[in-house]
């Protein structure tokens, strides 16, 4: 007479197959969007109330140096160190003033060099380009912060702007991504109101 009672290896494998169908089950749920770690109200919510505007002046003193984070990334390279400091150097330049405009559903940028970026705060994916090269852009309010993203062909550029307590700082934290990188690029630049 055999016993129909699954065994302790049957039981434990069968709760692995299950457990494993599960966690299948919940990434395909929050891929589409059906399960959200936060609740959807709060994703869409407006970002009503957040707003900086004003000049604002570079503090060398205070902000780390591009050269050096770009240094630091790319000191593991060796055939194709000098190509990828040009490239860097070039996507990632020192603005000593920047005027900004943001407010809860656009945010504009203006640089010294007239350059200028006016994009939505709705995370959309918009063309920009910069210096004859096309990127693609995406802003969002992030918890007061304003975050965006500058994708090109060859990495991605992400950039944190918050406006401290104070109304007066601003800070600018930047991270550099790419695929051809042993590292990524990150640096601070620190910022304060322009006076009149």
């Amino acid at each position: 007479m055999t016993s129909t009672n699954p065994t302790c290896a049957e039981r434990t494998h069968t709760n692995r197959r299950r457990r494993g169908r599960l966690a299948v089950l919940l990434f395909a749920l929050l891929g589409l969007g059906i399960l959200s770690p936060t609740p959807a109200a709060a994703q869409d919510a407006p970002a009503e109330g957040l707003e900086v505007k004003g000049t604002f002046v570079l503090v060398p003193e205070e902000s780390e140096e591009i050269a050096a984070a770009i240094e630091a990334a790319i000191k593991k390279m060796r055939f194709f160190k000098s190509i990828a400091r040009g490239r860097l150097k070039d996507t990632n330049p020192l603005y000593r003033i920047i005027h900004i405009d943001a407010s809860a559903d656009t945010v504009r940028l203006a640089f010294e060099d007239e350059t200028t970026l006016i994009a939505p705060t709705t995370d959309e994916e918009i063309e920009w380009r910069y210096n004859g090269e096309k990127f693609r852009v995406r802003t969002r309010w992030d918890s007061g912060a304003i975050r965006q993203s500058f994708a090109a062909f060859d990495g991605v550029r992400e950039s944190i702007t918050t406006l401290e307590p104070d109304g007066v700082t601003l800070r600018i934290a930047t991270t550099v991504t790419s695929r051809m990188l042993p590292a990524p690029v990150k640096y601070v630049l620190v910022y304060r109101r322009a006076e009149g």
